[in-house]
């Protein structure tokens, strides 16, 4: 099974860990796409989009390891805002192939601003932890 890459509130390991029991194992980036905040009524979000922008570049985690019932959970867990997409990283031993959750929701407007995983953690992720379900 290919691993995930995880850009957002999955780049946390309490969430991981709360969600299916697992950690993120390694660095790498994603090129040609952007994480972006997420803006519903005038409000941003504490979780971000990944939309594909030409040049853009996306530092994230792998998440390997996993099992199919544990990728459908975390489908789940992205819900339909998310369409998961075979993409591409860059990791320190090379180039592989992961299963990525790129925005295809047009409900909820993107901003301008990237989202800022320690502004996340400073602010929303014990609020986030308090709303995922107890393992």
């Amino acid at each position: 099974m290919k691993p995930l890459f995880v850009y957002g509130t999955l780049l946390f390991p309490e969430v991981v860990k709360k969600l299916i029991g697992k950690h993120v194992t390694q660095k790498a980036v994603l090129d040609n796409y952007r994480r972006i905040e997420i803006i519903e009524r005038g409000q941003r979000l504490p979780y971000p989009a990944l939309l594909p922008l030409a040049g853009a570049r996306t530092e994230g985690m792998l998440l390997s390891g996993l099992t199919a019932q544990e990728l459908l959970l975390l489908d789940e867990y992205e819900g339909e805002e998310y369409e998961r997409t075979e993409v591409s990283v860059l990791t320190d031993t090379g180039t592989c192939k992961a299963w990525c959750y790129v925005w295809k929701a047009n409900h909820l407007a993107v901003s301008g601003e990237d989202w800022d995983p320690e502004h996340f953690a400073a602010n929303a992720l014990s609020a986030w932890l308090q709303e995922l379900p107890d393992d």
